[in-house]
């Protein structure tokens, strides 16, 4: 779960997962994180990463690790549509653009006897 959260969040999720419905003050007792406990608690409440059930004292509840990742997943593979249909649209008028173009370059309209002439000698240079 390391792309979910930080280091610190990865550390006090874990915490709490391993002190279901701990207090602040058990979950300090534990904590060796560089960061003040109660800023990442905060962090992963307004996450939905873990639940805070009222006090006094206030208990800390992790959210199941199935639940967190079905809702990644279900992030993930939304991004990925979206992706998809942008590269799909590109890829339209990338060979939409790339048809006109061929079909403009393939036939040129020469009229006059001068500039049939001078296509006609550029032509059998260029062969």
């Amino acid at each position: 779960m390391s792309r979910l959260m930080s280091p610190g969040e990865e550390a006090a999720y874990e915490l709490i997962v391993d002190r279901p419905s701990a207090t602040l003050a058990a979950l300090a007792g534990s904590w060796s994180g560089g960061e003040r406990l109660p800023a990442v608690l905060a962090r992963l409440a307004a996450a939905g990463l873990i639940t805070v059930l009222p006090g006094p004292p206030e208990r800390y509840v992790a959210t199941a690790p199935e639940k967190i990742a079905s809702t990644v997943l279900v992030e993930r593979e939304l991004e990925l549509d979206l992706a998809e249909e942008f590269a799909q649209r590109l890829a339209t008028a990338y060979r939409k653009a790339r048809a006109e173009a061929a079909t403009a370059d393939v036939v040129e309209v020469v009229t006059g006897h001068r500039a049939v002439r001078q296509r006609l000698a550029q032509v059998q240079r260029c062969a």
